[in-house]
C-alpha cells in the first residue's frame, strides 16, 4: 500500500513541475549552433556518428554539422532538437530517466517526452534548455570546458554551466543592390528613423515615413554575406549594436564607422519580407517588446520569427550626377565659380570664388564611385583632385587641390539642396561644401563647415565643355620672338642693359628692335617652352623662385632645366597669350599695370587682366651684336664693368703659333673664366704662324693640337665656347706670305678640319687684302664663317656709328666684323678691338 502512495506522489509532483507555460520563451524554426556559457564551446554529437545512443559532449566550435542542430516548435509548444547529422536523430534524455546525472544522447526520433524541451530565458542572451521528461536542465558536467566534457541532465542551479545561446546557421547573400533605401515594418509601413540628432549612440525608433534624410540608409555590400548600413544623413555614423553585445535588448544605435562586426549585417530575404541579422551571435534587429507603432526602439534580440523582426527595403533613386565636365556655381551669385586660380595643378593650391571666365582651372571633371561618393578631378589634370586640407573636421578647414590618393578627404557625396542645387559633403567629416562668410568677392575661399542648408552650401552643377583654347600647349614654332604688352603693344619683354649675367632683371620697355628684346622659343616634350635670351642662347628666362607667392621676380639665368624656367603658353579669352610658369603655375605679369620703361616684369595669380596678356611675334630681323676681341695686350680686364656695358661677345686669344705652353696666352684662363661668370658668350682665336700643313712646328696640324690642348684645359671646369662660332685660326702674320696662296688656303683648312672632328665650330679670321690676295676666301667661306678686318676711317669709332656703315669688302658673305682696333670700352685700360656679329647664334 505504501509504494501506491508513493508513486501517486510521483505523478503528481511531475504533473506540477513539468507542465510550465510554453509562452515563457521562442525561438523561431531554423538551424542553430548551441553555445556553452563556458568558454563559448558548443554542444557537439561525438566523433560526428549517428547511432541510436551516441553521446552528446561539449566541444570547441568547428562548423561541422555534429555541431549544427535543427530546433522546431511543436504543436504542443514544446521543441524538438534534431541534429543536422541526421534528421532523424533527436536529442534525446538516455533511458528517459529522471535523476541528476543522466545522459543527454541522440536517438532516434520518437515523439516521446524525453525528446520534447522548453527554454527559458537567462539572461544576456543565453537560454536555458529543460526537458519535459523530467524538468531537468542539459548540463555542462562539473562546469568543466575541456573537450569531450559530457553533457548531462542535471537540476536547475543558474549556473552557467546550464546556459546555452542559440546562434542561428544562416549564411547571408548578396540580397540587395547597393544603394540608398528606407527601411520599414512590414505591418505598418513605420520607417526606421534616427532618435534626435543625427550623432554617434544616436538610437533608432520607427516614425511617420517622411522625405527626411534621418530616414534614409546607405546599403553597401562588403562581400561574405554581409552589408553595411550608414545614416544617409550623415555618412560616418554606421548602424551598430550597442557595445557588441549579444543580448535580447541590446540597443541599437548610429555609431562612427569602424568595420566591426557590431557593424555588420546579413539581410536575409524571405518570402515578402526581409530580415536584419547581425554578425554578432545571428542575432536579429527587432522592435522593442513588439510595439510596432510610432516610436517603437529598435534593438537586437533572438530570432523568433514575430512580425517585429520583418522589415521591408524600398530603394530611394537619389540624384546622380553622370561623369562630365561641370562648373560648381554659388547660389549666392551664380556668376561666381568654385576657381583653383593657378594655370597648373600642384598640391595645397586653395579653391576660392571667381568670376567665370570660362578658363579651365574653373572646371571640373565630377567622376562617379561605386561606394556612392563622387571624385571632383582638376580638369587640367585628372591626378589633382578637390581635398579637405590636411584631412580637417572642423569649420573653417580650407578645401585645396592635392593629388589623388584616393582618401576620404578626396570623396564627395552629392545631395538635392532642390531648386537645381546641390550640396557637397566631405566623406570623412560629413562637413559641407561652403563659401567663406557667405561673401562673394573674388578670392573668397572655399572651405568646409557644419552643414546649415545657407546659399554658402548650395552649388549649381552646370555641364560645361573644356576650353581647347586654354590648355598649355606648343602654340608656336620655335624661333625668335618679340613679347609684346596688351597694355601697350610697343612695349615689350626686355633684358636690363642687355646685360647677360645670371639675376639680370627683365623689365617692359619700348621696342627698340635690339637683341635684348629677342627671344628663342624652344619646345620641350610635355608641352612647355624654355624661352632663352637672343643675347645669349644659354640664358633663359626664370622666375627667382618656384613658391606660389605673388611677386616673384623674373630674370635672365643661365638654363638648367629647372621648372622655374619652363613656360607654358595658353590663350586668353581675347586670343592673346598668358605665360604661365611651370613650377607654381603663376602668370608672367607687369607689375602694377604700368607702361612706363623699366616697369618690372614679375609673377602673379591669374587674374585675366591685361597685365597678364601678351602678343608673341615672329621677329625676321638681322640680329646685330656688339663684340670685342681680346688677348694679354689688354692686361687685367674689369669684367664686371664690361658685362654692365652690355657687350655681346668675346673672342679671346687662346694663343699663338705651334703647341708649346711658353705660347699661350697669359690672360687666357682668367678671361675665359670671366665670361662663363658673367654669362657673356665667347669664342676662342689662335694667331697663326704656320705656313705648312703638317708635322712641323709651324704647321696648321701643331696648331690646331695647341687649340684643342687649351679647350681641353677649360673643359676640366665644365668651360667651353659658346659663341655660334667657337674658334678662328688668325691669318694676318706676314713672314707666311710668301708660302703661297695655295698654301695659306690649305693652312686655313687644315686647321678648321681638325678642329670641327673634335666637335668645335671653326672660322677664318683676316682683313680685306688677306681675304683678297693671300686666301682663296670664296672656296673657304663655303666650309666656315669669315670673321673680316676691315677698320672704320675715324678714330675710335663706336658701335653705333659701325652699325650705320658697311666694309668694302663684298667678295664672300662675312659673320664677323672687326671695325676698329683703338676702341675703348668701360673695364678695359687702353684700346681694344671692337667688332659686330650678324645673327651669330643663328
Amino acid at each position: 500500500m505504501r509504494k501506491k502512495v508513493v508513486y501517486a506522489a510521483l505523478f503528481f509532483m511531475s504533473f506540477f513541475i513539468f507542465n510550465f507555460d510554453v509562452s515563457a520563451a521562442t525561438i523561431k524554426d531554423g538551424v542553430y549552433t548551441i553555445q556553452s556559457a563556458i568558454a563559448n564551446k558548443v554542444v557537439d554529437v561525438n566523433g560526428g556518428k549517428t547511432a541510436n545512443s551516441t553521446n552528446v559532449q561539449l566541444y570547441q566550435s568547428n562548423g561541422s554539422d555534429a555541431q549544427k542542430w535543427y530546433v522546431k516548435q511543436l504543436d504542443d509548444g514544446y521543441y524538438e532538437i534534431t541534429t543536422m547529422l541526421d534528421k532523424t536523430k533527436s536529442l534525446d534524455v538516455a533511458g528517459g530517466k529522471l535523476v541528476n546525472g543522466t545522459n543527454v544522447q541522440i536517438y532516434e526520433s520518437n515523439s516521446s517526452d524525453s525528446q520534447k524541451w522548453y527554454f527559458n530565458d537567462a539572461g544576456d542572451g543565453y537560454y536555458y534548455i529543460i526537458s519535459k521528461r523530467n524538468g531537468l536542465y542539459v548540463d555542462v558536467a562539473g562546469g568543466k570546458s575541456a573537450d569531450k566534457t559530457n553533457i548531462q541532465m542535471y537540476k536547475g542551479n543558474k549556473s552557467n554551466a546550464q546556459k546555452f545561446k542559440f546562434i542561428e546557421d544562416i549564411e547571408g547573400s548578396q540580397s540587395l543592390e547597393d544603394g540608398v533605401y528606407s527601411i520599414t515594418s512590414l505591418v505598418n509601413n513605420l520607417s526606421f528613423d534616427i532618435k534626435g540628432n543625427v550623432s554617434s549612440e544616436a538610437g533608432i525608433i520607427l516614425n511617420n515615413k517622411t522625405d527626411e534624410w534621418s530616414q534614409l540608409w546607405r546599403i553597401k555590400y562588403l562581400g561574405n554575406g554581409y552589408y553595411s548600413i550608414t545614416s544617409y544623413d550623415d555618412e560616418r555614423l554606421s548602424l551598430d549594436v550597442k557595445g557588441g553585445k549579444s543580448i535580447n535588448g541590446t540597443k541599437i544605435q548610429l555609431y562612427k564607422s569602424n568595420n566591426s562586426n557590431a557593424q555588420k549585417w546579413i539581410i536575409h530575404e524571405e518570402e515578402g519580407y526581409y530580415n536584419i541579422i547581425s554578425a554578432i551571435d545571428k542575432m536579429y534587429v527587432d522592435v522593442k517588446d513588439g510595439n510596432i507603432s510610432k516610436n517603437g526602439l529598435i534593438q537586437l534580440y533572438h530570432g523568433n520569427g514575430t512580425d517585429a523582426q520583418k522589415f521591408l527595403f524600398n530603394k530611394v533613386e537619389v540624384s546622380k550626377i553622370n561623369d562630365g565636365y561641370y562648373t560648381l556655381n554659388s547660389a549666392l551669385d551664380e556668376e561666381k565659380i568654385v576657381t583653383v586660380n593657378s594655370n597648373l595643378t600642384f598640391n595645397g593650391i586653395e579653391a576660392d570664388l571667381r568670376t567665370d571666365f570660362d578658363i579651365n582651372s574653373q572646371k571640373w571633371y565630377i567622376e562617379y564611385l561605386q561606394d556612392g561618393y563622387y571624385v571632383i578631378k582638376s580638369s587640367i589634370s585628372d591626378n589633382y583632385v578637390l581635398d579637405v586640407k590636411g584631412g580637417g573636421t572642423t569649420n573653417g578647414t580650407k578645401v585645396q587641390l592635392y593629388t589623388s590618393n584616393k582618401s576620404n578627404a578626396q570623396k564627395w557625396y552629392i545631395k538635392d539642396a532642390g531648386d537645381g542645387y546641390y550640396y557637397l559633403i566631405a566623406k570623412h567629416s560629413n562637413m559641407y561644401m561652403d563659401v567663406t562668410s557667405g561673401k562673394t568677392a573674388d578670392g573668397t575661399k572655399i572651405q568646409t563647415y557644419s552643414g546649415n542648408e545657407t546659399n554658402s552650401q548650395k552649388f549649381k552643377i552646370t555641364a560645361t565643355k573644356i576650353n581647347d583654347k586654354d590648355v598649355i600647349s606648343h602654340i608656336y614654332e620655335e624661333g625668335y620672338y618679340t613679347i609684346a604688352s596688351k597694355i601697350n603693344s610697343n612695349k615689350v619683354l626686355d633684358v636690363s642693359g642687355g646685360k647677360k649675367a645670371n639675376g639680370t632683371n627683365v623689365q617692359l620697355y619700348g621696342n627698340n628692335n635690339s637683341v635684348a628684346q629677342i627671344w628663342y622659343l624652344h619646345k620641350l616634350d610635355d608641352g612647355y617652352y624654355y624661352i632663352t635670351s637672343a643675347l645669349n642662347p644659354e640664358t633663359a628666362l626664370t622666375a627667382a623662385r618656384g613658391d606660389i607667392k605673388n611677386n616673384i621676380n623674373v630674370m635672365l639665368s643661365k638654363y638648367t632645366g629647372a621648372d622655374t624656367q619652363k613656360w607654358g603658353l595658353k590663350y586668353t579669352i581675347d586670343g592673346y597669350i598668358s605665360i604661365v610658369n611651370k613650377a607654381n603655375g603663376l602668370n608672367l605679369d607687369v607689375q602694377g599695370g604700368n607702361i612706363v620703361n623699366g616697369t618690372n616684369i614679375q609673377l602673379y595669380e591669374s587674374n585675366n587682366s591685361n597685365s597678364q596678356a601678351f602678343k608673341i611675334t615672329k621677329n625676321t630681323n638681322q640680329k646685330i651684336y656688339t663684340g670685342i676681341d681680346v688677348s694679354h695686350h689688354q692686361n687685367i680686364i674689369d669684367w664686371a664693368n664690361v658685362s654692365n656695358s652690355g657687350i655681346g661677345f668675346v673672342i679671346i686669344r687662346a694663343g699663338y703659333g705651334g703647341n708649346w705652353t711658353e705660347q699661350d696666352d697669359k690672360q687666357f684662363l682668367n678671361n675665359v673664366a670671366a665670361c662663363e661668370r658673367f654669362n657673356i658668350p665667347y669664342g676662342l682665336y689662335l694667331y697663326s704662324y704656320a705656313s705648312e700643313i703638317d708635322d712641323s712646328d709651324h704647321s696648321a696640324q701643331n696648331e690646331a693640337r695647341h687649340m684643342l690642348r687649351l679647350i681641353n684645359e677649360i673643359e676640366k671646369n665644365n668651360y667651353s665656347p659658346n659663341l655660334g662660332t667657337k674658334v678662328f685660326i688668325d691669318m694676318e702674320d706676314g713672314s707666311v706670305v710668301n708660302a703661297g696662296k695655295d698654301k695659306l688656303t690649305a693652312v686655313s683648312d687644315t686647321f678648321c678640319s681638325e678642329i670641327e672632328k673634335n666637335g668645335y665650330s671653326c672660322g677664318i679670321y683676316a682683313n680685306k687684302t688677306w681675304l683678297t690676295n693671300h686666301l682663296n676666301t670664296e672656296e673657304l667661306a663655303k666650309k666656315y664663317e669669315i670673321w673680316l678686318a676691315e677698320w672704320l676711317p675715324v678714330p675710335s669709332p663706336t658701335f653705333d656709328y659701325a652699325k650705320t656703315q658697311k666694309p668694302s669688302y663684298n667678295l664672300t658673305p662675312f659673320k664677323y666684323w672687326q671695325f676698329a682696333s683703338d676702341g675703348k670700352l668701360a673695364g678695359i685700360n687702353g684700346n681694344v678691338d671692337l667688332d659686330l656679329g650678324y645673327d651669330i647664334f643663328d
